[in-house]
């Protein structure tokens, strides 16, 4: 991760009504008050970390560290070299001001390769709530990249596994079919493969449930992959847009493409 760079521009609007990614703001910049560290959140329910990069650390509620981090990634081809990007603790500015009733961050930066190329710019909405946090991504290519085929960027959310363990899990899929699984103690690769496009993803936890949800319509999807088959004790749980069904292999996208995709981690 140390040889990717992020620049990043962080602000943190007040609002009276719902916002959502793109929507201009009346905030005068002269509201707006520039801090030097990252920005920590906690409620009755659960507590976070917001880092200066937008990277969203160390959730924790009912009592359980249930997300280490929740990080935008991509991995694309430039120049014929294989480029994994993401957000880092590379960034130096950040402003930020906080409304009482909801805290709205706008996160804006660049996504660099390891020879330190512009490949995407990116503008990040997180707004923290009592019970949830919303999420809105918008990536767009400054160069062409051929990109995994239905993997382009994604938000990458790492949760400790053995806090998950032996918990129900009830997934529901794009087509609205519904299931419930329960992570196993004992890895069985086999028996370990979660249902691919989610739609919601709701975890039973004894104290209260925590959900990763899709909002209805939204053209993204969820997969959970169980890390342990590749000897990492964490799950992965992958957030993306849906990509149209095209040829089996790397699609190159000309520069200016955009990538948005929306999920709320909510809990009840």
């Amino acid at each position: 991760m140390g040889e990717n760079i992020t620049r990043v521009l962080i602000v943190l609007l007040v609002v009276l009504g719902n916002v959502v990614l793109g929507v201009e703001s009346s905030v005068e910049e002269s509201e707006l008050i520039e801090v030097a560290q990252n920005y920590k959140f906690s409620t009755s329910t659960y507590s976070c970390t917001l880092h200066k990069t937008g990277m969203i650390l160390y959730l924790k509620a009912y009592g359980k560290n249930l997300l280490k981090s929740v990080i935008l990634f991509g991995d694309v081809v430039y120049n014929k070299k294989r480029a994994r990007v993401l957000q880092n603790a590379k960034a130096k500015t950040w402003k930020l001001v906080k409304s009482k009733s909801e805290s709205n961050f706008i996160v804006t930066g660049d996504l660099f390769s390891r020879s330190k190329k512009i490949l995407a710019n990116f503008k990040q909405n997180v707004i923290l709530t009592p019970k949830q946090i919303k999420c809105s991504y918008e990536v767009t290519t400054t160069e062409a990249l051929k990109i995994k085929r239905g993997k382009p960027f994604f938000s990458l959310l790492s949760a400790p596994i053995a806090n998950y363990l032996e918990n129900a899990m009830y997934v529901i899929d794009k087509k609205g079919d519904e299931s419930i699984w329960e992570i196993q103690k004992v890895f069985q690769k086999k028996k370990e493969t979660f249902p691919l496009r989610l739609q919601s993803a709701s975890f039973s936890l004894g104290n209260g449930d925590f959900s990763i949800i899709i909002p209805p319509n939204e053209q993204s999807w969820m997969r959970i992959n169980d890390a342990r088959a590749w000897k990492s004790p964490k799950l992965e749980i992958l957030v993306m847009p849906i990509i149209q069904k095209g040829p089996r292999r790397d699609v190159i996208h000309p520069a200016g493409t955009v990538f948005k995709w929306k999920f709320t981690l909510d809990f009840n």
